[in-house]
């Protein structure tokens, strides 16, 4: 099991604290304000033990080619509620011939060389971490297709609490049988295909729950609950 957080937070010493302390950061362009620029700087300052990713704001070809251009180790990709759209995503994310990725090796996946450049274009396929977040109900029920045609290019399946409960209109709580049925029929379908899953966790009685179910990768709230929960603690300390 790998802990880590969503990060939102515009400060480069905070994305260093974070990764010191976790296992993975996934910098997160859909729920933030970063730019391209911010996005590059805070994944250069995160530590090399600490797994690198970042949320493109949408299943967008010039999004994940800019994104991918900075280096990360993966990339997670929102709202996958189509088998179509997770062709998408393997299109846009990998170089021929898994994908249709447009090509510089004037970057640095290339290390701003052309020198070897087929040898390094199979190595940035292969070492690429693609990591699709199934949000809904309609990304779960086709789930199966998914991985049956897109697996052997998929790392991580993710799923989104608060997106899935928002389409059933029900609470985001880790004890409704619904919810838990469904992220153990992720848990089952991806493990067939050895895939990684991750989710999310708000206290550590969640992270305990996940752990227990085999949960490969924990989210733990994001940064900016994480700074708020240690100040809510002190204050009732205080009082």
């Amino acid at each position: 099991m790998k802990l880590g957080t969503f990060f939102t937070v515009d400060s480069l010493i905070c994305a260093e604290v974070f990764s010191n302390s976790l296992d993975f950061l996934i910098i997160d362009r859909e729920h933030s304000t970063f730019s391209l620029n911010e996005t590059r700087m805070v994944l250069n300052s995160i530590y090399k033990n600490c797994e690198k990713y970042i949320r493109v704001h949408s299943c967008n070809r010039i999004e994940i080619q800019r994104v991918l251009e900075t280096n990360p180790d993966g990339i997670f990709v929102p709202q996958i509620n189509s088998l179509e759209a997770a062709k998408k995503a393997v299109e846009f994310s990998f170089y021929p011939p898994l994908g249709t990725r447009g090509l510089s090796p004037y970057t640095k996946p290339f290390k701003y060389s052309p020198e070897n450049v087929d040898n390094k274009k199979i190595k940035i396929n292969k070492n690429l971490k693609l990591c699709l977040l199934i949000e809904g109900a309609e990304g779960i029920s086709c789930l199966e297709n998914i991985l049956s045609e897109c697996g052997e290019e998929i790392y991580m399946i993710y799923f989104g609490l608060y997106d899935f409960c928002s389409s059933l209109g029900v609470e985001a709580n880790w004890n409704n049988k619904k919810i838990n049925d469904e992220l153990e029929k992720i848990i089952f379908m991806s493990s067939k295909k050895n895939i990684h899953v991750g989710t999310i966790a708000r206290s550590n009685d969640e992270i305990k729950l996940l752990k227990q179910k085999q949960v490969s990768y924990i989210v733990y709230q994001n940064d900016v609950a994480f700074i708020n929960e240690r100040i809510f603690e002190l204050k009732k300390n205080l009082v």
